[in-house]
């Protein structure tokens, strides 16, 4: 009998079996990973009615709650969105997606107060979330907080420098600053990422404006028309360009023209409307004027530049009387604007001073900005807790804010605060 000898392997045999090995032990390894990632792939593409039928099949189950929560909000039903994602995250309080769509829907609601609370919860849970820095750096802009907006979304390009949106917001957030500088930085990096957005070249033609640099604003608001011929905001900076180079009456036509035409691709836009309307008054139409300026004023109406040049339009149409009764409401408007500046830059020294934190409450009630007011009344109460106003007036912006159950606790705080003292108004 003959003995056949293994046959002795090559090095380079040896090497590939070697790999073949780590490359199945690999395989072993990351499968769950693998079906983890298939199936989230599968329920991302189901239909909703599937995926609601999912979930009441698995009503714990959190990669199910979680795709039929984006799935109503694609659907627009944002009510719905919430609820689930609300689920998804008492389920998993360390689900830093569900808490970035959960304010993303929040958002969409006018719901700010809660949308805050759900995208600091995102940044928590995963700090490297560079969408939910964006988002809450959005949210900044709209309650306007600029200077909070740049932190957040200064952040987001950090983290994926490829965020063209993110740059662009970042822009206009400079822009609210007052640091042109920077916004044209954001914006020249949002061109390069993203040529084809209109957003992008109008953004740098209004920095380009702010800039005193004309010719190169008309060139990129022309960019952005390139792209989007009724792009409203690249219409507005022309008109607005036109109207503050105008010489003769063919120039304010011409700015007339261009507010017009924005409006009609934005009808609701204050800026247009107020633009309009002081173009219209230095045609002589003061008729036109009062239209265009109390459109205006019913949109924004503790906007005081718009009040101011209503009440001179009603003067100068006729109406003398309502002119006159506007413009006195205009100087007290302006004081109290006057007051709410003082006393943000106060606090910036006085963080323990309770009675300021409680009177820039009530300004900002009053110039409609609930968010603001809640987190003043908040820093209040943490210094003197048992300050009835305090409680009250955090009711008040709650309830702007639809945050009706902690409204009432709220209300009822203030109330026993107020009765204990005896006076309602007692620590005012």
């Amino acid at each position: 009998m003959v003995r056949v000898r293994p046959r002795r392997l090559t090095k380079l045999q040896g090497l590939i079996i070697l790999l073949v090995l780590i490359a199945v032990a690999g395989g072993v390894v990351h499968f769950p990973r693998g079906v983890a990632a298939y199936q989230e792939w599968r329920l991302s593409r189901l239909p909703l009615k599937q995926l609601e039928a999912a979930a009441k099949e698995h009503p714990q189950d959190v990669r199910v709650l979680y795709h039929l929560g984006t799935a109503y909000a694609r659907a627009n039903r944002l009510d719905d969105a919430a609820r689930t994602l609300v689920k998804v995250v008492n389920l998993q309080p360390t689900h830093a997606k569900a808490f970035n769509d959960l304010g993303v829907t929040y958002m969409a609601q006018g719901k700010q107060s809660e949308a805050l609370l759900a995208l600091k919860a995102a940044v928590e849970a995963q700090p490297a979330f560079a969408k939910a820095h964006a988002n809450l750096g959005r949210l900044y802009l709209m309650v306007r907080s600029p200077y909070s907006a740049t932190s957040s979304l200064t952040r987001a390009v950090e983290l994926d420098p490829k965020d063209a949106l993110a740059w662009v917001d970042l822009g206009v957030a400079h822009q609210e600053t007052y640091n042109f500088k920077k916004s044209l930085e954001a914006f020249l990096r949002a061109a390069a990422l993203a040529p084809q957005n209109p957003d992008v070249w109008s953004g740098m033609g209004e920095t380009y404006r702010s800039l005193a640099r004309p010719a190169d604003a008309e060139q990129a608001f022309r960019r952005a028309l390139q792209l989007n011929p009724q792009h409203a905001g690249a219409l507005l900076g022309l008109g607005r360009l036109a109207l503050e180079q105008a010489k003769s009456r063919e120039d304010f036509r011409r700015a007339a023209k261009l507010f017009r035409q924005s409006l009609a691709s934005d009808p609701q836009n204050v800026t247009a409307l107020y633009n309009l309307g002081c173009t219209q008054r230095k045609l002589g139409d003061e008729r036109g004027a009062v239209r265009s300026l109390e459109r205006a004023f019913r949109l924004a109406p503790t906007e005081t530049s718009v009040m101011y040049q209503l009440g001179q339009a009603y003067v100068a149409a006729g109406r003398k009387a309502e002119g006159q009764r506007l413009l006195k409401q205009f100087e007290r408007l302006a004081a109290l604007l006057r007051e709410r500046d003082v006393l943000e830059k106060r606090l910036d020294d006085e963080r323990e001073n309770v009675p300021a934190h409680v009177r820039l409450a009530e300004l900002y009630l009053l110039f409609n900005e609930p968010s603001k007011a809640a987190r003043v009344c908040r820093l209040a109460l943490a210094q003197q807790p048992d300050h009835a106003h305090a409680h009250r007036l955090l009711a008040t912006a709650l309830r702007m804010l639809g945050q009706r159950a902690e409204a009432e606790h709220h209300d009822q705080r203030a109330m026993e605060l107020e009765r204990s003292a005896g006076s309602p108004a007692a620590q005012k």
